[in-house]
């Protein structure tokens, strides 16, 4: 009987966790989510026949989001790398003019597309080697824009005036049939003006005439000293022979807008300049040491408003029909106030919102033509539950409507404005109605933190029950405690087991699971703001936008997890680069608190995370600087003291993708310096750096060979510094010669070279273990294909002996390709806690799916005959295409649109990785390449166990009395 009770309580143990934490694959919307979003919005327009509001992101997309719930109705995206230049809301339908000019479409207010218009040649598109497309495809390098200038006229039928490419054209409406179109001719300056450069012979603005029947194109760029006018007859498109030049005598254009009365207003190197471009008649005023516009500001009915920028300051300008230029008295400060403009009773209103102290908002509305103030004058507006600092300043006011109130008559506002953290925020009549944190649609990095264990999993010290690894005097003490701590856990547990209790009552959202499947996610995105996400549910659990990071945006920003919360606090460390230097940012993970920010003295060229740790559990960064000097976090005595004592050899190395050099290092931690020890130079003019792959750096290996079909092994190459690395020759007749190198990062030694001829677009790379997979397109067979790499160890080595990768011997590579039928945007690759389950590929497609492709698929020693597949031991036969049946897609219907990035972390299970994908949406998920081998199934019969147990216990207590009788009765016989 001694041994059946611990048998008893193990069953009923492993029923009890199953029941309570096994999560299954087919269990859609509970394992997974997804945050969608629209990006950085730019324009937007109130539809006043319904609840929504039209928006045009930098991402590409065109959407209608409620302004009552802030869920997106319809949201739709422009072909890559278009954007909307413009957006026009005329007769319920949102009319889009993208791809610089040559696209016009027009949608329904439901999202269904209207009709579309090609009105020009789609740009050609240059090949892109790059593996990260860029969050943000809109053009900003030009002040005016991509040169495309829209408006409507009004009459028995509305029209839509388009100028771009140095063409007008009108189209109907209601339509989009193309009415006319008039290409537009360009001239040089006359010799002798007084222009300071060649006219670019560019027209930029459209300018419509007071008389309603004509309309005027601008040529305009910075520098010049003339303004080219050209007359376009609005019926027949007929434009004048002869382009008039409007000498600006002194004034040095820097930027031109349009006023919708037939005047022009440049911002000049001396202040503000109209032009009536009937009369060809100059206004001028003079402003001292003017920069430019600090926002551009829409067309209103009969003036335009300009928020110049000066040293130091900004003030605003009204610019009317007679294109007289007087300021214009603001309510709150213009240098911290957001602008936008609006109509109300027929008269043009200017918006000006601003943050102001303890969350509080000031909004205002001025007449442009008398100065009055407009609708609501009330004092601030303090907004409960919404932090407006966590969001930086107001950017710019994207739409705002006045209206009248039925239920009181007073005038009401709502309004949607953009924030400097990309946040679009929504108010109205002085509260905050919704806001949406867009900037996630940008994020760029991203880690993963262990949330910390539960009361019941922790010892009387608050440390985790399994963090004694080592055997030690003080843990045999602990382990009794520990023992009994545990007992009282597993009793606690079956309690709510019989009582019919949720199992997960006792674990918050801010403790560890079981399993470890919930994590907190810290993500930054490209402006510099941190969030912090919770895998399971995908609550945000706080955000920080440090001062640093709203004085400007990072060039480039990483992110490393360097202490655990199974030390007293956890810590990540944020190194962000500005135009003025490095700066370091301590974060404490679990409540987005900034600990410390340091300006650093020394410019970093690379980081080096190591495995050792200071005594309070913190990891050792190296930073290497531009002048071969190490530095170390923490800094001080400490972090040198554990290198030193580590006794470790440190390589690294940099790569320059610009100039094609490749340096390896040697890192002497006890003098904190490094040695240049070998070059390795790809001529950018021979072949440039296109894509890169490295190993993870906590990547676990539990197998160390393939077991052949003879039952004998070939082991595995494992040195951890190799990397792969993909070169492109420049494009010759459409295609490029494609180089995929393993380099040695240790001597300096190229272990491989395999080269592909034809290829086109861009190069993706995935590394893990012993081989390297890559992704491209075979323009020639004009089809993606597939590169697998195996390095295999053929020396007399034993495995178990300590690997050096100075005196390894060469390889054997094994070569394999495959036909893939998919496109791809980028590459990840599983990893799990002890490496043992089967490595994933994590494929993100455009289409938004995220493919699961495990690696067997891909295996270089694939049979290619039936003789062949005998004698190799759990291998599918060699076939040329990757046939990925629909179960391998992750994301099943839950696309993420523009998927940039995909970020994987290891659970506490050994079968389950947990992915975050990051686009234009947020997507997070768990996959089990081997399925979950160490899990119960969803259907297991844990109530038919427990009876089956208790009813075997109760059979061997009878059964061992009626045993007892039975012998007693004998010995009496």
């Amino acid at each position: 009987m001694a041994h059946v009770w611990p048998l008893v309580c193990g069953f009923l143990m492993a029923a009890f966790i199953s029941s309570g934490y096994a999560l299954f694959k087919d269990e859609a919307g509970v394992i997974d989510w997804r945050k969608q979003f629209v990006g950085k919005v730019y324009e937007a327009e109130f539809d006043s026949r319904s609840k929504n509001i039209y928006v045009v992101t930098e991402a590409g997309a065109i959407a209608a989001v409620n302004t009552q719930q802030s869920t997106i109705v319809w949201r739709h995206l422009l072909p890559e790398p278009n954007v909307a230049d413009k957006l026009i809301v005329v007769n319920d339908l949102a009319i889009t003019v993208s791809g610089k000019g040559t696209r016009v479409h027009a949608w329904r207010k439901t999202g269904e597309l209207e009709w579309e218009a090609a009105i020009g040649e789609a740009p050609i598109i240059p090949p892109s080697s790059s593996q990260l497309p860029s969050p943000d495809k809109r053009d900003t390098a030009d002040a005016y824009g991509n040169a495309i200038d829209t408006f409507v006229t009004t009459g028995s039928s509305a029209a839509l005036v388009i100028l771009a490419n140095n063409r007008v054209l009108q189209l109907d409406v209601a339509t989009g049939e193309e009415l006319w179109t008039t290409d537009l001719e360009t001239e040089e300056p006359a010799t002798g003006s007084n222009s300071t450069s060649a006219l670019t012979s560019t027209y930029r603005l459209l300018v419509p005439n007071s008389d309603g029947k004509t309309t005027v194109a601008v040529s305009a760029s910075a520098g010049d000293r003339v303004l080219s006018l050209v007359t376009v007859q609005l019926t027949t498109g007929t434009a004048n022979d002869d382009i008039a030049n409007v000498d600006l005598g002194d004034n040095v254009l820097r930027e031109c807008r349009a006023v919708s009365t037939g005047h022009v207003v440049c911002v000049t190197d001396k202040g503000l300049l109209t032009v009536d471009v009937a009369s060809r008649a100059l206004q001028t005023l003079a402003i001292d040491d003017i920069t430019g516009f600090n926002h551009a500001m829409r067309r209103t009915s009969a003036a335009v408003v300009v928020d110049v920028a000066t040293a130091g300051s900004a003030s605003v300008y009204a610019v009317g029909s007679d294109g007289n230029i007087a300021p214009l008295e603001t309510k709150l400060p213009s240098t911290s106030s957001a602008f936008g403009t609006t109509s109300f009773e027929g008269h043009d209103v200017l918006v000006q919102v601003a943050a102001l102290p303890e969350d509080a908002v000031q909004v205002a509305f001025i007449d442009v033509s008398t100065g009055a103030t407009i609708g609501p004058t009330g004092p601030s507006t303090k907004v409960s539950g919404v932090s407006i600092a966590s969001h930086g300043a107001f950017h710019v006011v994207c739409a705002a409507v006045l209206y009248k109130r039925t239920s009181d008559g007073k005038t009401g506002y709502k309004l949607v404005a953009s924030m400097q953290d990309h946040a679009l925020l929504a108010l109205r009549d002085g509260l905050v109605s919704w806001q949406r944190e867009e900037g996630l649609a940008s994020v760029v990095e991203a880690v993963f933190v262990d949330l910390p264990v539960s009361t019941f999993d922790t010892d009387e010290d608050g440390e985790p029950v399994h963090a004694h690894h080592s055997v030690t005097v003080g843990s045999l003490v602990m382990a009794p405690v520990a023992f009994v701590h545990r007992v009282a856990r597993q009793m606690h547990d079956l309690a709510l087991l019989l009582s019919g209790s949720d199992h997960t009552v006792h674990v918050t959202a801010e403790e560890r699971d079981i399993f470890n499947l919930n994590k907190l996610s810290v993500v930054v995105t490209a402006n510099g703001k941190l969030h912090g996400i919770f895998t399971n549910g995908g609550h945000v659990a706080w955000d920080t936008y440090p001062a640093e990071m709203r004085a400007e945006s990072p060039r480039h920003i990483q992110l490393f997890y360097v202490r655990s919360t199974v030390h007293t606090h956890a810590l990540v460390v944020v190194l962000a680069h500005f135009s003025d230097g490095w700066r370091l940012f301590e974060i404490e993970p679990l409540s987005g608190a900034v600990v410390r920010v340091e300006a650093l003295p020394y410019a970093i060229q690379l980081v080096v995370p190591t495995h050792v740790h200071t005594a309070d559990g913190t990891s050792v960064l190296i930073f290497l600087d531009t002048t071969t000097r190490l530095h170390t976090y923490p800094a001080g005595p400490a972090a040198a003291a554990a290198l030193a004592d580590s006794d470790q050899t440190l390589f690294a190395h940099t790569i320059d993708a610009d100039t094609g050099v490749v340096t390896g290092y040697h890192m002497e931690p006890s003098t904190l310096t490094a040695t240049v020890v070998w070059t390795v130079l790809f001529d950018p003019a021979v072949e440039r750096i296109a894509a890169l792959a490295f190993k993870h750096r906590d990547e676990k290996v539990s197998s160390l060979g393939e077991i052949l079909g003879d039952r004998s092994v070939i082991h595995k190459y494992l040195n951890p510094h190799i990397i792969g690395l993909a070169t492109t020759t420049p494009y010759q007749r459409g295609s490029t010669t494609l180089a995929v190198y393993l380099l040695d990062t240790v001597k300096g030694h190229i272990v491989k070279k395999v080269t592909h001829e034809g290829v086109y677009g861009a190069v993706h790379l995935a590394q893990a273990e012993n081989w390297v997979m890559y992704h491209y397109r075979n323009r020639r067979a004009k089809r993606y294909e597939v590169g697998m790499l195996e390095l295999f160890d053929g020396s007399d080595r034993v495995p178990s002996e300590p690997f050096t990768a100075l005196h390894a011997s060469a390889p054997a590579v094994l070569l394999q390709a495959y036909i893939a039928p998919f496109a791809v945007s980028t590459v990840a690759v599983t990893q799990t806690t002890r490496g043992m389950t089967e490595k994933q590929v994590l494929v993100g497609m455009p289409s938004g799916q995220i493919v699961g492709i495990n690696k067997r698929f891909m295996d270089v020693r694939r049979p290619t005959n039936e003789k062949a597949a005998k004698h190799a031991e759990g291998l599918m036969k060699y076939h040329p295409v990757l046939q990925l049946p629909p179960q391998m897609v992750v994301n099943y219907n839950q696309v993420v649109e523009s998927l940039r990035r995909i970020f994987v972390s290891p659970s506490g299970l050994e079968s389950t990785c947990i992915v975050l994908a990051s686009g234009l949406d947020l997507y997070v998920t768990q996959t089990a390449p081997s399925q979950k081998f160490d899990v119960l199934n969803a259907d297991f019969p844990h109530a038919m166990v427990l009876i089956s147990l208790f009813g075997l216990t109760g059979l061997v207590i009878v059964l061992q009395q009626r045993s007892k009788d039975r012998a007693l009765k004998m010995l009496w016989t």
